[in-house]
């Protein structure tokens, strides 16, 4: 958008509207449309930057997006996030990814300093790689029921499973199940524990899990 902005070294490239990376191979996250960039050298940079964003009213901020950075060969291009509390300040890191990316991947960073003239920066620096591709960037409070992690199934048979996950931040959270065949309703069972067996399951069947945190009656994770 005409509101965001652009600096860096390589006069010649631009962060642009795209659908995929530098080869189109991936696609949009979702919807049609992302953001990349691609520079065709092994040396340069160029970032994309919010307008000045007003976060005063959140006492610690969330960052959210999904990015893409396929290697070429061996060589993967660099991605840097940062942030600064006015537009004239230093540029502080928050976090850089330099491994190769090759489908889309979400990232999660919480936001410090948060207040009313706050900035955030997407530095793209070039090894030659695919590029680099950002879609569904979103800021905002962060949740305060947390999903579970590490969603994993055991004792596997011709009727039944054991679904197990992990959850190191919700104190006291119950746990809602969905579980459904293709094709076929959502069946919901709950837990008060990190773990749920199932039996009387159809046999040579496909099914689905999904688990979400229940912190509150009011407030619950995503799955």
């Amino acid at each position: 958008p005409s509101c965001w902005t652009q600096t860096g070294s390589s006069s010649s490239y631009s962060w642009s509207v795209a659908t995929g990376d530098y080869s189109t191979a991936t696609g949009a996250h979702t919807g049609t449309y992302n953001v990349m960039i691609t520079i065709d050298s092994y040396s340069g940079d160029k970032t994309l930057i919010t307008p000045l964003l007003d976060l005063s009213a959140l006492s610690t901020g969330q960052l959210t997006f999904w990015h893409v950075q396929r290697a070429w060969g061996s060589d993967v291009d660099e991605l840097t996030v940062k942030y600064r509390t006015s537009e004239t300040g230093d540029w502080t890191v928050l976090e850089t990814y330099t491994s190769a990316y090759s489908t889309w991947t979400e990232e999660t960073i919480l936001l410090p300093n948060t207040n009313a003239t706050y900035q955030i920066a997407f530095e793209m620096n070039t090894h030659y790689g695919y590029g680099v591709g950002i879609d569904d960037i979103v800021i905002g409070a962060p949740p305060t029921c947390l999903p579970v992690t590490n969603l994993t199934a055991s004792g596997v048979t011709s009727d039944g499973l054991t679904l197990g996950w992990t959850d190191a931040e919700n104190t006291g959270a119950s746990y809602s199940i969905d579980y459904w065949k293709n094709g076929s309703d959502t069946t919901t069972v709950t837990s008060t524990t990190t773990s749920y067996t199932f039996s009387g399951l159809d046999a040579n069947t496909n099914y689905h899990f999904s688990v979400k945190a229940v912190c509150t009656a009011e407030d619950a994770s995503t799955s």
